[in-house]
């Protein structure tokens, strides 16, 4: 089978329309775009949650969490 009949297979049991080669070229540059977009956008959230270490906090962020550990703790009673 050719490829031409498949794709107009394709295309009538989907029931779309017939697209030209101009359209085709734009959707398939719309596609490429949007791959391009997507990768960008996921590598520098990649990269952002690669920089996140929560190992190097700074003494104040214990300090903050003892804190808030101590006034969620009840009294103590004696």
């Amino acid at each position: 089978m050719s490829w031409r009949r498949w794709s107009r297979r394709v295309r009538r049991s989907l029931g779309l329309p017939a697209v030209s080669r101009r359209a085709a070229l734009w959707i398939l540059l719309l596609f490429v775009g949007l791959a391009f977009l997507s990768v960008t956008v996921f590598s520098d959230f990649a990269t952002t949650l690669s920089q996140y270490r929560f190992q190097h906090y700074e003494p104040k962020d214990f300090q903050r969490e003892e804190h808030v550990e101590q006034t969620s703790k009840p009294p103590k009673e004696r």
